[in-house]
């Protein structure tokens, strides 16, 4: 968002519209929804947000003391700002619980005057919709500092209109607490005012039934450009809108958009009409028969879905094949073949061409409830239906219907004996050897600068045994390798002052560096994902905000763990959902409908080889496969032992392997002791810690090295620089020792990597060698560019008689081989000139365009 010129604060002189396609000028993209438009530049509600959210995500990074958060809301500070806040609200209530009690209530006080902000202001209704949403996902928090404060102190809203902001804030209550005492006393208080000062439209906001006010129609009519800044701000899907049950025009409109008449009566027919009675509640609305309309539907579903109890016996009215398979797409994966349906439910359903517009319409009626998906290689071909629930239903049913149990970690005790068992402790003794090397060697990657080559890894083979999983398969055996060289490599380019820590140490900042979400740097795990194709993995503030989210997901996960537990990947799938924090590896709304894979049965001919990730497909191809990912790391650092199998995926499959990721095999993981110790549950682990038994001798006469014991590191060093004259001992030469130097650094870095590794102090005669290296070089003084070459015709024996006979040209030219003669630039005048009194012409030396000697 580092693009947008111009300034939100000055946002005033902006509109917004609503209907039409726009082309943002700042993302590029041409959609319908919310702009805000000038008269040279427009900007969409996605690029509006973001840079929101960003600026205000690193004032809360940066908070030590509140001050900062609480010069965000004062109510002089600008609405962006306060838009901002709110959207990092997790984070914010975060960094809450770490400054003064007092500090912290006014902090909140002032977010709930966010609810009455003015509604003149451009961005009042923006300001008000998110701040009613956030505070209603933290009700026991807010609602009660803003009932309690509910006669607020009016000279802290200037220079709005006092009453202007009481007015939306009796508004903003009769959504929040609309039976709640103080927010009916509020009210009255404005109504009254509303009728002295002759506010008429503030009379029509509110109607009253059975003693309490309501918000009217004529109100909702008004906020009209508020309810659609709230839709696309959901579509956006930059964050994470509250969808919660209190928020009824929310559901009703989601019901509305989601469902058609069609549906929704046959839904009603199958699931609802009897929920009321079961619930042993009368129903607040009578059916009219045939003649009831989608709105009738609409209200019915979302009145069941307002009230827990009648949600729960909605759940319990499905049939158990439709409610499995409803928790399943929920909360595990969204997407199910509709022949598993078919199974599940022994439904008999027509097996047409499957081609959306002939085949959805002869689907049953227990399907109905979904969304129904074709995936095809090309248009035209046939291909699977699959049933699932889009972003919208995701949203509507994890609001409303009570988490499954499913969703909480089921730890055991013991693994399916069918997998394989591997920990990591080994990277103890191994991870020293491999920053070292890293450090003094490096290593070297493809022309693309990606992937790493076959030699560097050998060569880190012969110096560290890291143990694999699957150490006999092709494109399988270097994938624990491969992934701490990585990590490493990026460790040490942000610390390079910790080469010469303890294994412990190293272990505990990589460790760190890795899955703290204190790290400014975070590690971007979306690489590990190499099937994907066109994608932007992007490296922006708002990527940081998602990895740092990521961590601390994968933190609180840790802290729940158990020493010797196991808990399956798909169960920690079904945790993360439940929470609402599964990690995302990138930002899926930007990259809609450009992510694929090429598939394993790859159509040649008609170059469709590519699957799309598509929202019905990204939890097999996206979410479980980035889960397994980060799992598979968090076992290289020795946090977690996994239980494994070989990669299969029987949905979808990358190329010609039977899996789609690499890390496809892992079904389990249990923290280890050595985990615990990482994440700070035991202050000690005593775990192998070998350090080098190998005892190196120089000779004080000759350049032999001698060797007692194995040190991998010596071991690699003497190989680069002497030759080995039997077992333990190594001759060093001069000719070895240059053989791979290019300069004078190059002779300086191997000496420095010598005294490092092998000897601080060698032998007098050891300082006399290398001392005479760095005196031998460039023994030649090169001075090409003060000679011109020529070269003679072999014909012309008069021109060569001449230039080896006349004294004054024998003294300034000079004979090489194959005709060939140099001339120094400075004397070339004198033999021009000299040349001429025999005939002979020379061009202007600066005309010349001679090679170099």
């Amino acid at each position: 968002m580092d693009n947008i010129a111009w300034s939100y604060d000055s946002i005033d002189n902006w509109y917004h519209v609503v209907e039409g396609k726009v082309v943002c000028d700042f993302c590029g993209k041409e959609t319908s929804g919310v702009f805000f438009i000038s008269e040279e530049e427009s900007a969409c509600l996605s690029c509006i947000l973001n840079s929101f959210s960003e600026a205000a995500s690193v004032k809360i990074y940066n908070t030590k003391d509140g001050y900062e958060i609480l010069n965000a809301f004062e109510p002089e500070s600008t609405p962006t700002i306060k838009i901002g806040m709110l959207l990092n609200m997790d984070r914010l209530l975060e960094s809450l619980t770490k400054i003064p009690e007092t500090k912290k209530l006014r902090i909140l006080y002032y977010i709930t005057l966010s609810l009455g902000y003015n509604s003149s202001h451009p961005l009042g209704p923006l300001l008000r919709s998110i701040a009613v949403n956030k505070i209603i996902l933290g009700a026991d928090t807010f609602l009660r500092v803003l009932l309690d404060d509910i006669e607020v102190d009016l000279t802290l809203v200037q220079p709005i209109d006092p009453q202007i902001f009481r007015y939306n804030l009796a508004l903003t209550l009769s959504f929040l607490a609309p039976y709640n005492r103080l927010t009916k006393t509020l009210i009255e208080k404005v109504l009254v005012t509303a009728k002295e000062r002759k506010d008429t439209f503030i009379l029509n906001w509110f109607v009253l039934k059975k003693g309490y006010y309501f918000p009217s129609g004529d109100f909702f009519s008004r906020e009209y450009a508020a309810v659609n800044l709230i839709k696309a701000y959901r579509i956006a899907n930059e964050v994470s809108v509250s969808k919660s049950c209190s928020n009824k025009y929310w559901i009703k409109q989601t019901l509305d958009e989601i469902y058609t008449l069609k549906y929704l009566k046959n839904i009603y027919n199958l699931y609802l009409h009897n929920v009321h009675r079961k619930a042993e509640l009368s129903p607040q609305f009578v059916w009219p028969g045939n003649k009831a309309k989608k709105k009738d539907y609409v209200r019915i579903f979302s009145e069941i879905l307002l009230n827990k109890k009648l949600a729960n016996v909605f759940l319990e009215e499905l049939p158990d094949w439709v409610k499995t398979s409803l928790e399943e797409m929920l909360w595990e994966d969204n997407c199910l073949p509709l022949n598993e349906f078919e199974v599940r439910g022994n439904l008999k359903v027509p097996k047409a061409d499957r081609l959306d517009y002939y085949f959805e319409a002869k689907l049953p009626p227990e399907s109905q409830l979904f969304q129904v998906w074709v995936n095809r290689r090309y248009y035209g071909s046939r291909g699977e239906v699959f049933l699932f629930l889009d972003e919208l239903q995701t949203d509507l049913f994890r609001s409303c219907l009570p988490i499954s149990e499913n969703c909480k970690l089921h730890l055991k005790d013991s693994y399916n004996s069918d997998l394989f068992v591997s920990s990591n402790t080994e990277i103890l003794t191994q991870l020293r050897v491999i920053v070292i090397y890293l450090h003094q060697f490096g290593i070297k990657r493809a022309k693309n600068g990606v992937k790493i080559l076959k030699s560097s890894i050998k060569d880190v083979r012969s110096v560290c045994s890291i143990e694999e999983l699957y150490p006999e398969v092709k494109d399988l055996e270097n994938l624990r390798l491969i992934v701490l060289l990585e990590l490493v490599e990026k460790l040490l380019k942000n610390k390079k002052n910790i080469v010469g820590s303890s294994s412990d140490k190293l272990l505990k900042t990589l460790f760190s560096f890795c899955f703290s979400p204190k790290e400014s740097v975070l590690f971007n795990y979306c690489q590990f994902l190499d099937y994907l194709k066109s994608i932007y993995f992007g490296t922006n503030k708002a990527a940081q905000n998602r990895f740092y989210q990521e961590r601390l997901a994968v933190k609180k996960l840790l802290e729940q763990m158990e020493v010797g537990k196991w808990v399956e990947i798909n169960n920690i799938h079904r945790y993360f959902n439940g929470q609402a924090s599964m990690p995302e590896p990138f930002n899926l709304s930007e990259n809609d409908g450009e992510i694929y894979f090429s598939t394993k049965d790859a159509d040649s001919y008609r170059s469709m080889d590519r699957t799309y990730v598509s929202y019905a497909n990204r939890g097999e191809t996206i979410y479980k496969p980035y889960l397994k990912v980060l799992m598979f790391v968090l076992n290289t650092l020795g946090v977690l032992e996994i239980a494994y199998t070989m990669p299969v995926n029987s949905k979808f499959q990358d190329k010609s392997n039977q899996w789609l990721s690499v890390y496809d095999g892992i079904r389990e993981v249990s923290l280890t002791p050595m985990g615990a110790w990482l994440i700070g549950r035991t202050k000690t682990f005593e775990g192998i810690k070998k350090e080098s038994s190998a005892k190196v001798d120089l000779d004080d006469k000759r350049l032999i090295v001698t060797v007692e014991g194995k040190d991998p590191i010596i071991e690699l060093t003497l190989k680069r620089m002497s030759r080995p004259l039997g077992p333990g001992s190594f001759i060093v030469s001069s000719d070895v020792f240059l053989q791979d130097c290019e300069s004078v650094r190059d002779i300086k870095e191997k000496i420095n990597k010598f005294k490092l590794n092998i000897d601080k102090n060698p032998p007098l005669v050891w300082e006399t060698f290398f001392n005479s290296l760095l005196q031998k070089v460039d023994p030649f003084e090169f001075e090409t560019d003060e000679m011109l070459l020529f070269r003679l015709n072999p014909s012309d024996k008069d021109l060569i008689s001449l230039l080896f006979s006349d004294p004054h040209l024998k003294l300034n030219v000079m004979k090489v081989e194959d005709y060939h003669v140099l001339i120094k630039k400075g004397s070339y005048k004198m033999v021009k000139n000299r040349l001429a009194e025999y005939g002979y012409f020379l061009p202007h030396r600066f005309t010349l365009s001679s090679s170099l000697f």
